[in-house]
């Protein structure tokens, strides 16, 4: 009776692992990747590239746009920066334009007027050249 009871630990170990390993083949043959048809494969191709496209217009259109936006940028900050300059000058202007110097400066210059006594002299290479304008 003891014989009978005596496994040969050997060949229960290989018996065991090759049934194991037919079970793993199985498993492993119904997950293999099926073998597409040659028109699955075209139609998979298709849809592949066309994604692709797809992509490269997205991705092309939103580069120039963000170029366009960059170029605009640059250009409202050099005409934010002329602005400034300019607002800095016009204050500047109001600070002065109070004063008796600048009114009298306004006045000679723009107005061609004089203080009661001045007399204006003219040269006379202006004066042929005013004439020659006219």
């Amino acid at each position: 009776m003891s014989e009978s009871k005596i496994i040969d630990l050997e060949k229960a170990r290989k018996s065991k692992s090759s049934k194991t390993r037919k079970g793993k083949d199985k498993v492993a043959k119904s997950t293999k990747k099926q073998t597409l048809s040659p028109k699955r494969k075209a139609e998979k191709r298709k849809r592949m590239m066309l994604l692709a496209l797809l992509f490269l217009l997205v991705f092309g259109y939103s580069t120039y746009k963000i170029i366009g936006l960059l170029i605009e940028r640059n250009s409202l900050k050099k005409e934010n920066q002329q602005l400034t300059e300019q607002k800095k000058q016009l204050e500047e202007d109001i600070k002065h334009i109070d004063s008796l110097e600048y009114i009298e400066k306004k006045a000679r210059e723009e107005l061609n007027l004089v203080l009661p006594g001045e007399i204006i002299y003219v040269p006379e290479q202006e004066n042929k050249e005013e004439e020659t304008q006219n």
